[in-house]
């Protein structure tokens, strides 16, 4: 018996009657920068987590590209939370993190040097 690992999106149950049919035009052509941003609603983030996951499963296959995806869901609390599902790159943050670091010490730091200089 050799144990071979399943794919957890292939046994997403898929409802026959979802959704309609619908014809996709193939020659039709998209815009230069044709990135889409697309919606869908779950009644729940289980739901969400394996509609997620399926489309992970196409894009490894090459059948589309994701460039992000998240997941908000909306606490107890009425609060919004973000899910996000890739890291931001350890460049950019670097790069946000030392421009606010900039920012908020010549805010703070100006004046404290400013009292300083006065008192001394």
């Amino acid at each position: 018996m050799t144990d071979v690992p399943s794919d957890p999106a292939a046994e997403i149950p898929v409802p026959a009657a979802a959704a309609p049919a619908v014809e996709v035009d193939e020659a039709a052509e998209f815009p230069v920068g044709g990135d889409q941003i697309i919606g869908m609603s779950f009644d729940k983030v289980t739901r969400a987590e394996e509609v997620l996951l399926a489309l992970v499963h196409l894009q490894q296959e090459g059948e589309i590209a994701m460039a992000d995806a998240v997941i908000a869901t909306k606490g107890d609390d009425g609060r919004v939370h973000i899910h996000q599902t890739i890291d931001p790159t350890p460049g950019v943050s670097a790069l946000r993190g030392s421009f606010w670091g900039a920012l908020v010490g010549a805010i703070i730091g100006g004046p404290v040097f400013l009292a300083g200089a006065l008192v001394g």
